[in-house]
C-alpha cells in the first residue's frame, strides 16, 4: 500500500473536524479522501477517539473487501500538536490474504526504528532500522527465491517498480547504507538520498542553528509547540544552493511557511561531491525542534 505519511496526518485531522454523519470514509492509494468507485481502502470514523488532553488509539485501514490493510497507533496531543494526529509506535500492514506485509516503527509521525517487510507468502523480504531520521541500517535483503543480496552486511540493492524498473539504488557497507539515489520523475534527474562524503552548511551546523534561532518567527507563535519537531526536506544542488523546499509534517500553515522561508534564507551547503569526484544533487532533511 502506497503511503504518504503527511497526507495521512491531514486526512486524520480533517476527519476530526467532519461531523459524525457517516461512519465509512473511502480513500485512494495515497489516503486521500475520495468516492467509493475510485477508492482502494476505507477507514471507519468511529475508530477516532479524542479527549481533553491527549489520546492514543489504533487506527485501522481496510481493503474494500473488508480485510484489514493496516493497523497503526495514533497519538493526538492537544498540548503540542492541536488537531494533528501523529503515528507513534509500531504500524503493521497486511496483504489481502491476511499475511503481514510490513512492520514499521514511527516517532513523531516519522519512520524511526526497526522495520521489516515480507512477501505475500509470509517469508521475509528485508529488515533493518532507521536511526535519528538520517541513518538507515539494512540487515537482510532477500530475493523471491530466498537468497540474501547482502553478504556479511555488504552489497547493492535495487528497488523495483511494478514493471521491474530499478527506481532506487542502495549501497550497503557493514549493514549501513552509504550511498543511495533515485530517479526523480518530475524533474527527470538523479537525486541522491545519501552520499559517501560529508555534507553540511558552509559555516557549520552551529552557525546554521544560531542564525535560524534569530529568525523572524515570533516566539509567541512557537511556544505552544515546545518540544515538537518540524521536519523540512530540500534538495542541495551541485553548487551548494538549495531548492524544492517543503515540510514533511505540519505545525500550522503559518508557522510552516515562516520556517520554510527562514530555511531558504540561511541554508547554503558545501558542494555535494562523491568520493569519486562527481558532483550530485542530494535530498536532505533537517528536524527543527521547537525550543
Amino acid at each position: 500500500m502506497k503511503k504518504s505519511t503527511l497526507v495521512i496526518f491531514f486526512l486524520l485531522a480533517s476527519l476530526h473536524i467532519i461531523g459524525q454523519k457517516v461512519d465509512t470514509i473511502f480513500v485512494d492509494d495515497y489516503n486521500n479522501k475520495t468516492i467509493k468507485t475510485k477508492a482502494s481502502y476505507f477507514v471507519i470514523k468511529t475508530d477516532f477517539k479524542y479527549g481533553r488532553n491527549s489520546n492514543t488509539w489504533t487506527q485501522n485501514t481496510y481493503y474494500l473487501t473488508n480485510e484489514i490493510a493496516e493497523a497503526c497507533p495514533i497519538v493526538l496531543r492537544f498540548d503540542t500538536f492541536p488537531s494533528s494526529p501523529k503515528r507513534e509506535g509500531t504500524c503493521k500492514e497486511y496483504y489481502q490474504n491476511g499475511n503481514i506485509k510490513s512492520i514499521k516503527t514511527f516517532r513523531f509521525g516519522v519512520q524511526d526504528g526497526y522495520y521489516a517487510e515480507y512477501y505475500s507468502n509470509g517469508k521475509l523480504k528485508t529488515k533493518g532500522r532507521y536511526e535519528n531520521i538520517f541513518d538507515l541500517y539494512v540487515y537482510n535483503d532477500i530475493d523471491s527465491v530466498g537468497v540474501d543480496r547482502l553478504v556479511n552486511g555488504n552489497g547493492s540493492i535495487c528497488r523495483f517498480d511494478s514493471i521491474q524498473n530499478c527506481v532506487s539504488y542502495y549501497e550497503i557497507k557493514d549493514s549501513v547504507m552509504t550511498v543511495s539515489y533515485y530517479i526523480d520523475d518530475e524533474f527527470k534527474d538523479t537525486i541522491y538520498n545519501k552520499i559517501d562524503t560529508k555534507i553540511e552548511p558552509l559555516k557549520g551546523w552551529r552557525y546554521f542553528q544560531e542564525n535560524l534561532s534569530k529568525s523572524n518567527v515570533p516566539y509567541r507563535k512557537m511556544k505552544k509547540f515546545r518540544g515538537s519537531r518540524l521536519i523540512i526536506q530540500f534538495i542541495v544542488y551541485e553548487n551548494g544552493k538549495i531548492g524544492r523546499v517543503k515540510n514533511l509534517n505540519s505545525l500550522t500553515k503559518e508557522l510552516d511557511d515562516l520556517f520554510l522561508e527562514e530555511v531558504k534564507n540561511v541554508c547554503t551547503f558545501n558542494r555535494p561531491v562523491l568520493k569519486n569526484g562527481k558532483s550530485v544533487k542530494v535530498s536532505f532533511r533537517i528536524p527543527l525542534r521547537m525550543g
